[in-house]
């Protein structure tokens, strides 16, 4: 169990120096690869919230499937719209499926979602890039 405890802190330490929503990042892939969604839906959550365009869509996702978090199609199609927004050219493919989900209200709710969204998250991209590459 130590032996273990020190490998996985061997990996992310070199990600925590990254910067944070990095981290969040590749500990949120991390997380999903080994089946732990509740800690890799708080990851991609923190990165996306962070500006993390990279996250944006697996918020969706893991909203889309229910893994680590509830199913919310609203929540997923405002996702998948922001990481459209972003670049993401999966985004509107998966979009669509969770619309397939929801009454014309509930996408209209989904979309004021998503504004919502953009302004707070999406607003960081080009600052959390910026921070990147300074790096």
């Amino acid at each position: 169990m130590m032996t273990r405890t020190l490998r996985l802190l061997a990996l992310l330490l070199p990600l925590l120096a990254a910067g944070p929503a990095a981290a969040d990042y590749e500990a949120g892939r991390e997380a999903y690869k080994a089946g732990d969604y509740a800690t890799a839906f708080d990851e991609y959550l923190a990165a996306a919230q962070a500006g993390d365009r990279r996250a944006f869509g697996q918020v969706g996702a893991l909203y889309l499937y229910g893994r680590g978090t509830e199913t919310d199609y609203q929540k997923a199609w405002a996702w998948f719209q922001v990481a459209g927004k972003h670049g993401d050219r999966y985004a509107a493919r998966y979009r669509g499926t969770a619309g397939a989900q929801l009454t014309a209200d509930e996408i209209e709710q989904a979309k004021a979602l998503a504004k919502r969204y953009e302004e707070q998250y999406g607003a960081k991209v080009a600052e959390f890039t910026e921070s990147q590459k300074k790096k």
